[in-house]
């Protein structure tokens, strides 16, 4: 199933085949830079530099994969996405990509079957494509001001990702934020949360800004033995950046006696990163 917009595209209704021997590929691109638009007059923006996708209802694909795309996504708390091993890409090319509901590519939803295989892997991306911020300075037109936004990542309170041993990879130019009770659990899969500096625009004035990767209290990352790492400030060593982790960090393996995977964490702006979470390691 592929839906391609040049603008908005906004998902009421739950998208999926109830015939388990069939599965189901998803294509949602909201923002698709590929349509035709007619000519703009000077000073107005094309569609697919504000095109966002809004889902508020689930995906199950039994076996297929899911990518949606955006300027800005956003999945509300019941837009669940189960895949059963299919991969999960989740794109916002010039926004926030805000997610409120479960990210779910074991092979058996819930992660439930004891199975071995690995499930499907979760890639959550805010950045600016290249093809874009070409387009930006060939098309708009006359004195219109384009104002570009960092793109962050946020898991909100309510977002749980299970990957069932699928690497997951969380990469904002902008800032990455886990809220509240928000969890990663990949049982076996590595886990990279990154954020990048990144330069933008308001009333014509260029700033930097991005870089801060940061999980509250109550969250929780758990990789059942996979490697865990942490970046933030990534290509600009000069400049601020942050890292602030609370919650619990767990990359015990999973088997009884099982060496727990590695934890990196890297900084690479000024600034020293501040550890409050509970970490373990296992043995």
């Amino acid at each position: 199933l592929t839906l391609r917009a040049t603008n908005h595209i906004f998902v009421h209704e739950r998208i999926g085949t109830d015939h388990d021997e069939l599965s189901l590929d998803v294509i949602l691109e909201a923002a698709d830079f590929d349509q035709p638009e007619l000519p703009n007059e000077d000073g107005e923006i094309y569609n697919y530099f504000q095109g966002d996708l809004v889902l508020d209802a689930p995906i199950t694909t039994h076996g297929g994969n899911v990518q949606l795309t955006g300027a800005g996504v956003q999945l509300a708390d019941a837009a669940d996405i189960t895949t059963e091993g299919g991969d999960i890409e989740i794109y916002a090319g010039g926004s926030t990509l805000r997610v409120e509901s479960t990210l779910d590519s074991c092979l058996v939803a819930g992660c439930s079957s004891g199975e071995d295989e690995t499930g499907g892997n979760v890639t959550l991306a805010a950045s600016y494509p290249a093809d874009l911020m070409q387009a930006l300075g060939e098309y708009v037109k006359g004195s219109g001001q384009v104002e570009l936004l960092p793109g962050h990542v946020e898991l909100a309170d309510t977002a749980r990702i299970r990957s069932g041993g699928g690497r997951v990879s969380l990469s904002a130019e902008g800032d990455l934020r886990l809220e509240g009770s928000a969890a990663i659990d990949s049982a076996g899969g590595s886990v990279r949360l990154e954020s990048s500096i990144v330069g933008f625009t308001t009333d014509g004035v260029s700033h930097l800004a991005g870089g801060r990767v940061e999980t509250g209290a109550g969250t929780s990352i758990t990789t059942g033995g996979g490697a865990l790492a942490i970046l933030a400030g990534t290509g600009e060593v000069d400049r601020e950046a942050r890292i602030d982790l609370a919650g619990s960090l767990d990359t015990t393996g999973s088997e009884a006696g099982g060496v727990g995977g590695g934890i990196g964490i890297t900084l690479s702006g000024r600034g020293q990163p501040r550890v409050a979470a509970d970490v373990t390691t296992g043995g």
